[in-house]
């Protein structure tokens, strides 16, 4: 897998050259994926964490070849989380995306890869309501297809870019564990500088 990704930032590095360069910053939220966690409140009720889950904050940056094709690398953050008075739970980890894309005119689609690191839950609730305090997940890899409306400058590919994504990872414990997918559909809106 270290050599997958150290060849893809070496030919990203190459074609960077070739390529009109700009920021990019998004925001995003996605659900979905299998249930990682439930908390049952005193009171009555529950709520859950899901594996696909989550705001999804990014930068980066866009690569654009001409009009019709671009190439967008980014990190985030991407997590989830359950609050309640006598505690919390959070289902957190930092993808590595990259994405390239085909463009009609406005409309995008692009196909890409993304890998989540540090993938951690973890659940503070007094009352002995978590089943363990903390589990680290291992590193995983997937897949992503996504549909890009972009707006830009007359000028430039500068703009903003409203999308929606489908995703599919599987997590890994560590411990032996089942493995939970962690398959996610969200929305995401873009500002390339």
């Amino acid at each position: 897998m270290r050599r997958f990704v150290v060849a893809a930032l070496l030919s990203v590095a190459a074609t960077a050259q070739a390529a009109d360069p700009h920021f990019y910053a998004g925001l995003g939220f996605d659900v979905g994926g299998d249930k990682v966690l439930e908390v049952d409140y005193v009171g009555g009720g529950s709520d859950a964490i899901y594996a696909g889950m989550g705001f999804h904050l990014a930068v980066g940056m866009d690569l654009d070849f001409g009009t019709e094709y671009m190439l967008r690398g980014s990190v985030g953050y991407k997590g989830t989380s359950i609050s309640a008075k006598n505690g919390d739970a959070t289902f957190s980890r930092t993808p590595l995306e990259v994405i390239g894309y085909r463009f009609f005119g406005l409309h995008g689609v692009g196909l890409g890869l993304t890998h989540h690191r540090n993938v951690q839950v973890e659940c503070d609730f007094s009352g002995g309501i978590c089943p363990f305090s903390k589990v680290d997940l291992d590193n995983a890899t997937g897949l992503l297809v996504e549909y890009l409306y972009r707006v830009r400058r007359e000028d430039s590919n500068k703009g903003f870019s409203v999308g929606v994504r489908l995703g599919a990872i599987e997590y890994k414990d560590p411990g032996g564990g089942d493995d939970i997918g962690g398959g996610f559909i969200g929305a995401n809106i873009g500002i390339t500088l």
